[in-house]
């Protein structure tokens, strides 16, 4: 059976491998890691340790019988959905990454102009604790990077990737996520799959691009900062079409 572990702004659990607050270098898993003042520039942060977290309930989920852990999925919300498509790449055991409404750093592309976008610069000033320190000294520059997160989102291939946005959240600025998940689809042929082909425009509120038998998929839903009814049917649609008994 599919099996999915919510993390999210609503799940109550993130926070024991992570904390939110100011002295968070120096707890929970970090504390495993670096003695306090230890910490490097590009070691990890809150995000990198939700996902490490999720990778530990997977172990789990291979440990029980009644779970076959080959075919479970990562879903999150907001940091959620950041995180979950960095367990999607970072971990290949989960068939399936759903990052919803994750906006900057998630599936959106930085070098877009989107008037009411979040800007990559604002959100590492306000949630720095999220990412590695040395995000500092690239984030206000982000309209030079020779890269972008499409090629992040390439790196789930070729298992499946579900991106989701609302209409109505402006900030995480649908129509960059939906880019982020066309311009990673080639990636996806090279393992002879489908993805969203280059000539699809942003689909219509309540609708999902992407080829029924691909793997790669664009959700978008009529409302604005969340995961509701409609989307969890999404997804267990594609995922039972995919990965449900034959």
């Amino acid at each position: 059976a599919l099996v999915q572990y919510r993390i999210d702004q609503y799940a109550p659990d993130y926070g024991e491998f992570a904390p939110e607050r100011a002295d968070w270098r120096d707890r929970h898993v970090f504390a495993c890691y670096r003695k306090p003042g230890e910490r490097k520039p590009d070691d990890w942060g809150a995000i990198a340790a939700w996902a490490w977290g999720a990778s530990r309930v997977l172990d789990w989920m291979a440990e029980e019988p009644l779970i076959d852990e080959t075919k479970a999925a990562i879903v999150g919300l907001s940091r959620g959905g950041k995180t979950a498509l960095w367990a999607g790449v970072v971990d290949t055991r989960w068939a399936m990454a759903c990052p919803s409404c994750s906006g900057c750093m998630g599936p959106r592309l930085n070098r877009v102009d989107i008037p009411q976008r979040e800007p990559l610069w604002l959100l590492q000033r306000i949630q720095h604790f999220w990412f590695c320190d040395s995000l500092r000294t690239i984030a206000d520059c982000e309209n030079d990077w020779p890269y972008d997160m499409h090629q992040l989102v390439a790196c789930v291939a070729p298992r499946t990737v579900v991106v989701t946005d609302g209409k109505m959240d402006y900030i995480a600025a649908p129509e960059g996520g939906f880019q982020g998940a066309r311009l990673a689809s080639p990636v996806w042929g090279l393992y002879g799959l489908k993805g969203i082909t280059a000539d699809t425009k942003l689909p219509p509120a309540n609708t999902v691009a992407g080829d029924p038998d691909g793997r790669v998929f664009f959700n978008h839903h009529k409302n604005g900062h969340e995961v509701g009814l409609y989307d969890w049917n999404r997804f267990m649609d594609i995922a039972d079409r995919l990965y449900g008994a034959k």
